[in-house]
């Protein structure tokens, strides 16, 4: 399964349409893929390769996103 759910209860700043960093960099906060998976009592490797083909990869250098790559547009972006 590629979906899940995060209770934000307990946090009162939270509105529709903030994004949410799983894992990675956002400003100045920063949480690893080492970190998640620790928290989650996994190990780093089963976190990344659990993120099916259907999520699309975003690649950024400098903070500019350089491609967006989908397993799932037609004709494939290779």
């Amino acid at each position: 399964m590629d979906q899940f759910m995060v209770d934000v209860t307990d946090i009162p700043e939270v509105k529709a349409g903030d994004s949410a960093v799983i894992f990675g960099t956002d400003g100045k906060l920063s949480i690893s893929a080492d970190e998640v998976a620790n928290e989650c009592d996994i190990l780093n490797y089963s976190l990344v390769c659990g993120i099916d083909s259907r999520v699309p990869r975003v690649y950024i250098k400098d903070g500019n996103i350089q491609k967006i790559f989908s397993y799932i547009s037609f004709p494939y972006e290779w």
